[in-house]
């Protein structure tokens, strides 16, 4: 790239102006140290070989004399100030000095070095027999650097590559959890009805533990009634009447069938169970002897229960707080029972409560001052427990209340003044 501008031959001799210049330029430059390209040489740094040829690609075409005539279209071509270049080569027998191919002859720089007839019959007689530079201004260029970036951009690819798609397993496998993931298919018709029951009931009891036998008698009465009749409100009822049936009694589902199902597929002929419109709105089962614990499916009844009456047996463990969702419910009874704990806060979501008996338990615990938000509620009976604490100003808000039973119990600080706010209160103990 350092090389300086070559002589422009003419057939009929040398421009001598121009060879002047080239000969000031060339006396104005430091040639290189040699040991650079002796070094590089013994490295067999095939990098800097593929930078000279490079930079030799740059170079723009030559012209050719042929039999001591130049081209004038091709010399026209390199005359143009915008082709303007120098750049290096080896004329036949030239020394190579820094880089720079030079013959060392300053007084002959013309074709007389070259041939100028083909006598070698395997080459073409349009061969170029000579070549020379053909420049109006001494002009150097430097070769552009070799960058490491341009060195190792596949590397830098990859690596970029590699990253990305780290990053992205990495999200994928924290955003998406295994609960996400697709379930096996069904091997058969009845595990697919069975799964579709369980994610029924799981979406409405996400929390709570699943009864098995009740999946299956419910995954039973969908294969044999068939999607269109066996809706799924209709599981849901059927699940939560099986499931209370099953956790209140000893009976396994062989006796339950006969015992309280009546060997029937109808749920309105099913024990304790009253309908209205094909819809339970009724559960009476009083003085029956039932223990055990009532199961939070019972909540799975909100649409329809009206009226649940099951006093005089031997109930016990907590209120279920899944039993006040039952927003159309009116009518509660659990009195005379074994009941524990207190009465859950979420009791102001029944809000059609009108009459509520938790007598004879063994509640502890305070009354909630939810029991205010109630506001349909006419009779609270809550005597005969242990429950403790004040009694709650909020009961003054219960306008409607005509009936208040709290003896028997340990209540403490005695009565608030905003019971005095009952004017429709006619008995009071």
């Amino acid at each position: 790239a350092l090389a300086p501008p070559r002589p422009y031959v003419h057939s009929n001799g040398v421009d001598e102006d121009q060879k002047s210049l080239n000969k000031k330029a060339f006396a104005s430059m430091q040639p290189p140290s040699l040991s650079h390209y002796e070094r590089r040489n013994k490295r067999g740094n095939k990098t800097a070989a593929k930078k000279d040829n490079a930079t030799l690609a740059l170079a723009p075409p030559r012209p050719f004399v042929y039999r001591g005539e130049v081209d004038e279209e091709q010399k026209q071509e390199e005359i143009a100030p915008q082709e303007d270049i120098c750049h290096e080569e080896t004329r036949p027998g030239a020394e190579r000095v820094g880089g720079i191919s030079w013959d060392g002859n300053e007084e002959d720089d013309n074709l007389a070095d070259f041939p100028t007839e083909n006598t070698d019959s395997s080459r073409p007689t349009n061969e170029y027999l000579a070549e020379a530079h053909i420049v109006k201004e001494p002009i150097l260029v430097a070769a552009t650097p070799d960058s490491w970036l341009r060195r190792n951009r596949w590397w830098i690819f990859g690596g970029s590559v590699v990253i990305f798609m780290i990053i992205i397993v990495v999200v994928v496998s924290t955003t998406v959890g295994t609960s996400d993931l697709p379930t096996p298919a069904p091997t058969s018709v009845a595990e697919g009805v069975e799964e579709y029951i369980r994610i029924l009931v799981e979406n409405e009891l996400p929390v709570e533990p699943l009864n098995d036998e009740a999946i299956d008698w419910v995954t039973k009465q969908r294969i044999a009634e068939g999607d269109i009749s066996y809706t799924d409100q209709r599981a849901l009822v059927q699940y939560s009447l099986v499931t209370l049936y099953l956790s209140t009694t000893d009976d396994d589902m062989e006796l339950v069938k006969t015992d309280r199902l009546m060997g029937s597929d109808e749920e309105c002929h099913w024990y304790g169970v009253s309908c209205e419109d094909g819809v339970p709105t009724g559960l009476t089962m009083a003085n029956d002897g039932l223990k055990g614990s009532i199961p939070p499916a019972i909540s799975l009844l909100s649409n329809s229960l009206t009226n649940l009456d099951l006093s005089q047996n031997s109930l016990n463990g907590f209120l279920p707080s899944e039993m006040f969702a039952l927003t159309q419910l009116s009518i509660l009874n659990l009195s005379h029972n074994a009941f524990q704990g207190g009465v859950p806060n979420t009791i102001n979501q029944a809000t059609n409560l009108t009459r509520v008996d938790l007598s004879e338990n063994q509640l502890d615990s305070t009354i909630p001052p939810e029991i205010g938000d109630v506001s349909a509620l006419t009779s609270l009976n809550l005597s005969n427990n242990d429950m403790i604490g004040s009694i709650p100003s909020q009961i003054g808000y219960l306008s409607m209340l005509e009936e208040l039973d709290l003896c028997h119990n340990s209540f403490s600080y005695g009565l608030p003044s905003e019971m005095g706010h009952l004017t429709t209160l006619t008995k009071l103990n």
